[in-house]
């Protein structure tokens, strides 16, 4: 048996990184999932509170899917499979190239590797049930299962083009020509048939997928690659968030179609963006290593911060033990101080 000494216990002050954190549904309890490299953080969303931790894996995560209790996470080419910090099962051998993107479609999982390769796993029965290979001039980037569209999927591309396919079939229903900009996110709206498309150049496009018409566009007029969007649903003004690798977060009219506000240095740069179900509170996360939850007051344009968990957004230069080892001090490259405690996750 191997040594257990040098074994990782868990990273203090390791919030999250680039990977887009997920939310977590259970009854009336929501949880928040987010990558920390080689392993994952579970947190209740009430008080932030570190659940669980996932054990390692031999290799970064690069995405993330949640089904009911279960916990999906790429490692390389593979998909491991988690359950309240536990690995319960893996998915393997089909990619040659690392998993990229990974979608919860129903009772099975879709995977996206880097040559353009997808691969629609059955959940229950842990297998690979179908394997599309699409053409060079189509890299894949985001996918999403547009609602009430049976079987069927929309995926962007690098190229700018997005398609829809249905995977029962293994066929390519149709192709929609794009605005000439790399497809970063694309985010179902409470209205049927109509999505929101995030662009590299930073526009938003409400679009219409039955009749393939553009409703309206917005821009972020200080530039960024468009990174996340996000449909509020608790109000009966429609609206939607967008947030860009500026570090901003901007709120659209969606009847109006006009610019409601700006929140700026929300991160360093905006990786996560969503909407907790029917409820006036925004969740956002960044790669400075920083998850934070926001509240819109009533006839608030703005939200205000409720609540955050965050760590050093660079590299540590000093560390010492302090208070008989029961706590860290730290100081950073980010020019910030901090104390941790070593022995349960007090803040």
């Amino acid at each position: 048996m191997a040594s257990q000494i040098f074994k990782p216990y868990r990273a203090m002050g390791y919030i999250c990184d680039n990977v887009p954190v997920q939310l977590q549904y259970h009854g009336t309890e929501t949880f928040l999932i987010t990558s920390i490299g080689k392993s994952y953080h579970m947190y209740n969303t009430k008080k932030l509170n570190l659940l669980f931790v996932g054990e390692q894996q031999p290799r970064n995560i690069k995405a993330i899917a949640i089904r009911k209790n279960l916990v999906f996470c790429s490692c390389g080419p593979d998909i491991n499979i988690y359950s309240r910090g536990d690995k319960v099962d893996e998915l393997k051998g089909q990619h040659r190239k690392s998993i990229i993107s990974l979608l919860v479609f129903g009772d099975h999982l879709l995977s996206i590797s880097k040559d353009r390769e997808m691969v629609v796993w059955s959940i229950k029965e842990k297998k690979a049930i179908t394997k599309i290979q699409f053409k060079e001039d189509f890299t894949p980037t985001v996918i999403m299962h547009p609602s009430t569209y049976l079987n069927k999927i929309l995926i962007g591309s690098e190229e700018g083009q997005l398609q829809l396919w249905n995977i029962k079939s293994k066929k390519k229903i149709y192709e929609f020509e794009g605005w000439n900009s790399k497809v970063t996110t694309i985010q179902q709206s409470p209205a049927l048939d109509v999505v929101g498309i995030g662009l590299q150049d930073g526009r938003i496009i409400i679009h219409n997928l039955k009749f393939d018409e553009t409703i309206t566009t917005f821009t972020h007029i200080n530039g960024g690659e468009i990174t996340c969007l996000a449909f509020r649903t608790d109000q009966k003004i429609p609206m939607i968030a967008s947030a860009s690798t500026k570090g901003e977060v901007i709120f659209w009219d969606l009847d109006k179609k006009e610019l409601v506000s700006i929140m700026k240095n929300v991160h360093r740069s905006v990786t996560s963006l969503q909407f907790l179900k029917n409820q006036p509170v925004m969740l956002t996360s960044g790669n400075d290593n920083s998850v934070k939850m926001w509240i819109f007051d009533i006839s608030q344009s703005e939200p205000r911060l409720l609540r955050f968990r965050s760590g050093h957004s660079k590299p540590p230069t000093k560390v010492r033990f302090y208070e008989n080892n029961m706590k860290i001090l730290s100081i950073s490259e980010d020019r910030s101080f901090r104390c941790f405690y070593t022995f349960n996750d007090k803040r």
